[in-house]
């Protein structure tokens, strides 16, 4: 896990078939509630994404 400019870089291993592959994922700071790092352990809270179509008076979006 790093933190780069804008973004909270997520890298990892994980098995496809016999083989282990390297991968990793970028989330915009902004959406990160929450982020700790315990030994090989990712807690990791993200915030759900906010839709631009809904308006004040929607009840649900």
């Amino acid at each position: 896990m790093r933190v780069q400019t804008k973004v909270l870089r997520v890298s990892g291993r994980f098995r496809e078939g016999r083989d282990w592959k390297e991968d990793r994922v970028k989330f915009p700071l902004q959406d990160i509630a929450h982020a700790r790092l315990r030994g090989t352990v990712v807690d990791l809270w993200v915030r759900p994404p906010t839709s631009r179509a809904c308006s004040a008076s929607a009840s649900t979006c």
